[in-house]
C-alpha cells in the first residue's frame, strides 16, 4: 500500500508556498519547487523513486544526481549517479581513477591542437564538470583551466 499519490491534484498535499508534503513523521515525502528546480526529500528511497517516476511521466526532467545522506557523524553529499552518467556519455566507463586531475607542469595553449569539429560537446562537458565541483573540490582548478578554452 502506498501512502503517496501524486496526480498533480495538489489538494492531496499540505502546502506552504512551493513546499508540498505528504505522509507521517516516519514515512513522508517533501517536494520543494523553486522556479525550474525540484527537490525531493524523504527517508525512504523507494518512495522518492516512485515520485520521480510519476514526475517523469508528465514532465521532461533532468536528474542532476545530487544525493544527501545523514550519517551518525554528519551529512554525506554524493554525485555518484551524475559522475557515472558523465563517464558513460564520454565512453570512459572503464577508465582508471587518478589521484590528480592533471599532470603537474602541463601547459595548455589555445594553439597546441586543431579546433574541435563540434565545440558544443566540449562546452557541455565543461558545464557538467562545473556542476560536479559542488562535491569534488579537487577538480575546481583544472575545470577552470579547461573553461578558458571554450571559444575554440
Amino acid at each position: 500500500m502506498s501512502y503517496f499519490l501524486f496526480h498533480f491534484n495538489l489538494k492531496w498535499f499540505h502546502s506552504i508556498n512551493s513546499l508540498f508534503t505528504k505522509g507521517t513523521s516516519f514515512d513522508f515525502l517533501a517536494i520543494l519547487v523553486y522556479v525550474d528546480d525540484i527537490l525531493l526529500v524523504g527517508p525512504n528511497p523507494t518512495i522518492i523513486k516512485y515520485a520521480t517516476t510519476l514526475l517523469h511521466n508528465h514532465f521532461k526532467l533532468k536528474d542532476l544526481g545530487l544525493e544527501l545522506s545523514r550519517l551518525k557523524h554528519g551529512i554525506f553529499l554524493s554525485q555518484r549517479h551524475y559522475i557515472l552518467s558523465i563517464l558513460s556519455n564520454c565512453g570512459m566507463m572503464g577508465c582508471k581513477p587518478s589521484s590528480i586531475p592533471m599532470m603537474p607542469n602541463n601547459k595548455l595553449h589555445i594553439s597546441s591542437r586543431d579546433p574541435l569539429p563540434d565545440p558544443d560537446i566540449y562546452r557541455r562537458l565543461i558545464g557538467k564538470l562545473l556542476y560536479l565541483t559542488i562535491s569534488r573540490l579537487g577538480i575546481c582548478f583544472i575545470v577552470h583551466k579547461f573553461s578558458q578554452f571554450l571559444s575554440k
